[in-house]
């Protein structure tokens, strides 16, 4: 969770707050996502050559 102080809920308000919550969420993407498609389960595709 992120605390934006003197601000309501909305990421409307104040000047760079959307960016901000958009950068945090790329940056969270990047760090624990793994890069390239999924390979279906028990399916290796280069095997599939």
């Amino acid at each position: 969770m992120m605390a934006y102080p003197n601000r309501s809920h909305g990421i409307y308000e104040g000047q760079n707050t959307s960016r901000h919550l958009r950068e945090l969420l790329t940056r969270y993407l990047h760090q624990n996502m793994e890069a390239g498609p999924r390979s279906k389960s028990g399916n290796d595709l280069s095997r599939n050559k």
